[in-house]
């Protein structure tokens, strides 16, 4: 694979095929790549990790957290956030799971019929983080879990579904229900779609298909999405699209959706 290691990241981008050239073939660094938004999601997702692992120095880890974008008064406001996040229900119950799998790194390798599950890595085809993984043992369902910040939205991308299956099947072959979440901590909701043991061969096409339509594509034509929050149009490496669709929006379907 010519573009690998993939990463749903990676994967995502090109839903912009001339977007995905600037930035994995022409490697084209901007300026614009960091937001606000983004700096205080990184922060929320940093203090959940640190109190599911019961960091003995999550007081300091938190208020010593290197921020670059958002400002003293900004800070403040999102430590408060953060401290009512992790008094969330939700956030409450994953605490109380045993054996949890925590921001673990995986690499998927497909090998002829084979998918397998190793470390992340440069050789792996598809690599990534999980923010949350455990298995219930009593009803055999693995869940895997993404942390998300921002309003609850109930259209998910299934493209980043469908790897967390993959992964969450291979380590935990037992399981008989694969339960992906998508918490959404600024509301205390959770997002749930549910797959099973013989979605997977189904699954694995569909991403195996995805990765040879990267593969294989030639031309990268621009798309009509979000050309207006595209960092490769605000630092003038694109000029955009006249009729893009998504302008002013926040959410979108998928063109396989």
């Amino acid at each position: 694979m010519k573009y690998a290691p993939y990463s749903y990241s990676k994967m995502s981008t090109f839903k912009c095929k001339n977007k995905f050239k600037l930035q994995y073939v022409d490697k084209i660094k901007t300026p614009f790549n960091k937001s606000v938004a983004m700096e205080i999601g990184s922060f929320k997702h940093f203090g959940i990790e640190k109190y599911l692992e019961g960091s003995k120095t999550f007081k300091d880890d938190v208020l010593n957290y290197k921020f670059s974008l958002v400002d003293a008064e900004k800070q403040k406001q999102v430590f408060a956030e953060l401290s009512r996040i992790l008094k969330s229900n939700t956030i409450k119950f994953y605490k109380q799971q045993e054996k949890l799998e925590i921001e673990m790194g995986f690499g998927l390798v497909f090998d002829g019929d084979k998918v397998i599950l190793g470390k992340y890595s440069k050789q792996s085809h598809i690599r990534g983080y999980i923010d949350l993984m455990y298995y219930d043992e009593f009803t055999k369902t693995a869940y895997i879990i993404d942390h998300k910040t921002g309003k609850t939205r109930q259209d998910q991308d299934p493209l980043q579904l469908h790897i967390y299956y993959l992964v969450a099947m291979l380590m935990y072959p037992e399981a008989e229900v694969i339960q992906t979440q998508f918490n959404f901590v600024d509301n205390d909701e959770t997002v749930s779609h549910t797959f099973y043991p013989s979605d997977f061969e189904k699954i694995k096409k569909i991403v195996l298909d995805y990765i040879d339509e990267i593969e294989n594509e030639s031309e990268f034509e621009k798309s009509e999405h979000y050309c207006d929050y595209c960092p490769f149009m605000k630092s003038g490496h694109c000029k955009g699209i006249d009729n893009d669709i998504f302008a002013g929006q926040d959410e979108f379907k998928l063109p396989w959706e």
